[in-house]
């Protein structure tokens, strides 16, 4: 469960290398931010989590068949994306 990532003050991305679901510290993202997620696998998803430990899957735009975006406009400490080998993810 890893991802090459990079991260900046208000920017993160990264590709996954292996097996997922990764999990993506957020307790300091800028409001609003935008998750997303390019991936054609099945079961992609974006789950949020408040307090670390118990997660939610948010209502999501997933019109492309490629990719999943999700609009966060309230404070979470944790994001938990499950996707495959060599899909993208950033977090503005």
């Amino acid at each position: 469960m890893t991802s090459a990532s990079t991260s900046t003050a208000n920017f993160k991305f990264g590709t996954l290398t292996s097996g997922t679901p990764f999990v993506i510290g957020a307790a300091d993202l800028t409001l609003p931010a935008t998750m997303t997620l390019t991936s054609a696998a099945g079961g992609r998803l974006i789950e949020l989590s408040t307090d670390g430990v118990n997660f939610y899957t948010p209502t999501y735009d997933a019109t492309t068949a490629n990719m999943v975006n999700v609009s966060i406009r309230s404070p979470i400490r944790v994001i938990r994306i499950t996707g495959a080998n060599a899909d993208t993810w950033n977090l503005r």
